[in-house]
């Protein structure tokens, strides 16, 4: 299991904030304008934070030692299939609290939309956030300039 640092919450709240804006947009669009009521907003919030959730728990499972993250505005199929886990944990999350919110699952379209909507959202979010960073998985920081080793290092 790895250890989660504060660069790691930060990434995660990253996720969770970019979800929000991805799906509160949606919905803005869906209902015709932006509503600025706290039922509005409380849905974006819960599911935004099991998708940031999601995402440390990625980090927290994920075995240490693979590939890195591609450079600065690029992404490859190892960082869509990071979405796709980010996706998946996101809809177990927001399916678990409608679960103990309704107290029961329902197979209905209006039960799982909002997982479906979000799951997608946090996927979305992943790689935006996957694009903004660099090899070193840093955010919104310039590649590392490659040093040439030294004579004595070979």
């Amino acid at each position: 299991m790895n250890k989660i640092n504060a660069y790691d919450i930060f990434k995660g709240f990253l996720v969770a904030v970019l979800t929000a804006l991805i799906t509160g947009c949606y919905n803005a669009i869906q209902n015709g304008g932006l509503d600025l009521t706290w039922l509005f907003f409380k849905p974006i919030l819960l599911y935004s934070f099991g998708a940031g959730l999601a995402y440390l728990l990625k980090n927290l499972f994920l075995i240490p030692g693979g590939s890195l993250s591609t450079s600065l505005f690029k992404i490859n199929v190892a960082d869509v299939l990071k979405g796709f886990l980010v996706a998946v944990l996101t809809a177990l999350i927001t399916c678990l609290y409608n679960a103990i919110q309704e107290g029961t699952i329902l197979f209905t379209w209006v039960f799982f939309r909002p997982i479906v909507l979000y799951s997608i959202g946090a996927g979305l979010a992943y790689l935006i956030k996957n694009v903004f960073s660099n090899s070193q998985d840093k955010v919104l920081t310039a590649e590392p300039k490659y040093k040439a080793p030294d004579k004595e290092d070979y």
